[in-house]
C-alpha cells in the first residue's frame, strides 16, 4: 500500500497582530457616519418649530378654557371636546369634509391608474407619452 503524505499544518496563532487603527481614520468613520445627520439637522429642527410647536401649542389651547382677550383659563380636560362633539354642526361639516375628499380622489385615483396602465403598453414613441404626461 501506498502512503499518502499528509500536508504540512500550520501552528494555530494564539496571539491575533493588534492593527492600530490611525485618529485620522477614527476620524474620517465618523465623518462618514455623523455628516449625514449634521446636513439634514436643520431641516429637522426647523420642523420642530414650524411644525411640531403649534400642534403642541393647539393640543395645550384645546384642554383650556380659553379666551381671547384674556388668555388661558382653568383646565377643563375634554370638555372642550365634548361640547364640539355634541354640535349638530361639527357632524354636517365632517360629512361635507368627507364627501368633497370621496368626489375629488376616487375619479383623481382611477384616471392616474388608466394613465399608467396606457403609458405601461408597447407604444410608439413610448418615451415622448411618457414625458408628455410629465
Amino acid at each position: 500500500m501506498s502512503k499518502t503524505a499528509a500536508w504540512p499544518v500550520a501552528p494555530p496563532k494564539d496571539e491575533r497582530s493588534v492593527r492600530r487603527i490611525a485618529f485620522s481614520q477614527t476620524l474620517s468613520r465618523w465623518d462618514v457616519k455623523i455628516s449625514p445627520y449634521l446636513y439634514i439637522s436643520p431641516f429637522f429642527i426647523l420642523f420642530a418649530i414650524t411644525g411640531m410647536f403649534p400642534l403642541a401649542y393647539t393640543a395645550w389651547v384645546s384642554v383650556h378654557e380659553w379666551n381671547l382677550i384674556g388668555g388661558q383659563g382653568d383646565f377643563v380636560w375634554f370638555d372642550n371636546y365634548a361640547f364640539v362633539l355634541s354640535q349638530p354642526p361639527f357632524w354636517i361639516a365632517l360629512r361635507n369634509t368627507f364627501s368633497i375628499f370621496l368626489i375629488s380622489a376616487v375619479p383623481q385615483i382611477a384616471f392616474a391608474l388608466l394613465i399608467a396602465a396606457v403609458l405601461d403598453r408597447n407604444l410608439r414613441a413610448k418615451t415622448f407619452w411618457r414625458m408628455g404626461v410629465l
